[in-house]
Parts: structure tokens; sequence; C-alpha cells
């Protein structure tokens, strides 16, 4: 509607004069739309009933949960047959399949076994022999006697050293205080050779590498080989080391025993304690004048070369 056009009210208002009954005047009262109020609309009627197609709705929402318990529950048996069978499933397979293999070989006929032939196995074609050649064996050094004067001895050892020996007493140049002969024992003992000087029967003194192996053969001859010196007195002992026929010192040796030793001469070697056999090699030692001499030694033999004598 435009907003020049307003709708308007009438009204007939009759006058209170009376007997005279006049036509009424119609008063016309203008009322904007703005100030009139809907009128409320009271509901007179009551809450509608549901119908049935909604309780029945109503209803099956209630069943809802029940009806997902109860899959859930039907769900249960099945996933344990499925960890029953996955776990326990191929063993009674396996199990099946070998009885039945065992009930029908029991009831088959059993199999002729056919014979096994014999493989014959080609013969085998060895190789040319390769010959190899023989490795050439260093020969392992050994301690020797490399040259010898009056006076002087030079020892070649198996370490490659070299030792020279000069001056001092015989026995002391060959280290050997008892001034052993060169022989089978002397030999046994590890002697390395004889010296230049020879008695009236050919026979030298022999040379050691050190002192102790000079002095332990002495000890060995005359206390515990089978030589026959154990077995005897001191001074039968004494004359069979040292006779008197081949120019040794049998009568010093004798003295020098009584002197020192501290016991009789008859007593036996065997009955002899160790200290008093020590005791008697110390004997022997000076009767045989053991005076030292100078040592020289060298790395190997271009030392010996650069500074030797």
């Amino acid at each position: 509607m435009p907003d020049d056009i307003k709708p308007t009210l009438s009204f007939k208002v009759s006058t209170a004069q009376q007997p005279e009954e006049k036509p009424s005047e119609e008063v016309k009262t203008e009322i904007p739309v703005e100030m009139k109020q809907p009128e409320p609309v009271i509901d007179v009627k009551g809450p509608e009933e549901p119908s049935l197609a909604e309780v029945l709705r109503q209803k099956e929402d209630d069943f809802e949960p029940k009806k997902s318990w109860s899959k859930a529950l039907l769900l249960v048996p099945v996933a344990a047959l499925c960890l029953f069978g996955y776990w326990y499933g191929p063993g009674i397979i396996e199990k099946g399949k070998e009885a039945w293999k065992h009930n029908i070989s029991s009831k088959a006929p059993p199999k002729a076994e056919k014979p096994v032939e014999a493989k014959v196995e080609p013969p085998v074609t060895l190789p040319p022999e390769i010959k190899e050649e023989p490795k050439k064996v260093e020969a392992a050094k050994v301690t020797r006697i490399a040259e010898q004067r009056e006076l002087y001895i030079r020892i070649e050892h198996s370490n490659g050293k070299i030792s020279i020996r000069t001056g001092g007493s015989r026995s002391w140049r060959n280290a050997n205080p008892c001034s052993l002969l060169y022989g089978t024992f002397a030999k046994s003992q590890d002697a390395l050779g004889g010296d230049l000087q020879k008695n009236k029967n050919g026979y030298t003194q022999s040379i050691f590498e050190t002192y102790e192996q000079g002095r332990n053969a002495c000890f060995e001859l005359l206390f515990k080989s089978d030589h026959g010196y154990k077995q005897l007195s001191i001074q039968d002992a004494i004359k069979r080391f040292a006779p008197a026929s081949e120019d040794f010192k049998q009568e010093k040796y004798m003295k020098a025993m009584k002197a020192n030793l501290g016991v009789p001469l008859t007593v036996k070697m065997t009955d002899l304690s160790d200290s008093k056999k020590e005791k008697m090699i110390d004997i022997l030692l000076d009767v045989e004048d053991f005076l030292p001499g100078k040592v020289f030694m060298y790395k190997d033999m271009n030392d010996f070369k650069e500074r030797g004598h």
C-alpha cells in the first residue's frame, strides 16, 4: 500500500437529545496502522496425541542400543573361532593328513621295493703332480771355535755375537776349571772342542762356551756319571782323576784336599754333602791356577771387523 493512502475507520455517534431524532453524523477518526496491536491467539485445544507411526519409530529407537549389543555379543564367538583356527588350524590339518595317509597306507598292499642300482662313479683323473723344489734350509747357527792362537781364543756364538778371551790361565781361557780332557764325556757335556796344547799322550783340554758349563761338567764327572768316580774314596778318586804317570798335579791335589776339605780322604765320594762336593770343586779350581784374563765382546762380525783384535 502506498504511504500517502492510510486506512480510516468510521463510527456512528448518536446524540442524547430526545425526542427529535436527527440523523446521526458519522465521525471519522483516523488511527494509524502502527498503533494497532494484533490480538493474541489463545489455543484452547490440548496436546495432540502422537500417531501410531511415531510411537513405533520411538520404540524402534529405544531398541537400537540393545540391538547393537546383541550384534557385538554374536561377534565374540566368531572371533574366538577365527583365532582358534589361526593358531591350531594348521596343526590339526597336518595331523588329519597324517592320519589319513596312515589309514590309506595300512589298507593298501605293500609295494615291492625296487633294487637299488649301484652307481658306478667315473674314474677320477688326478692332475699331474707338481714337483716342488726342495726349499733350502739354512743351517742353524751354532756356537763354535772360530780361531785359536797362543793365549787367544775367538768364539762365534749362536746368537751372532763374538767373544774373545785373551791372557789368563789355560783353564780360564778354556772355561774349564777342572782341566777336563777333550773326549767322549766332554762332548756329551757340550764342549766346543779341544785347545792347541797336547799332553804326551796326545790329549788336549776341553773348551766350553761358559764357565758354568765347564764347572757343571766337572761335577757331573766326579759325582753323578758312571765313569767310576762316585763309588771311590776321595784319595782314590784323585789318583784316578790326576794320575802321576801323566804329569798331572796329583800331589798338589792331595795336599790341598787334606788342608781345606775338612774330612778324611778315606771318605767315599757318595758320602759327601752337597756343600763338601762344591768345596772339592773349588779346591781343584785353585790348584789349576784359575787366573782370569780379558774378554772382548762384539755384536756381530761387522762390529768385530771394525774394532776387533
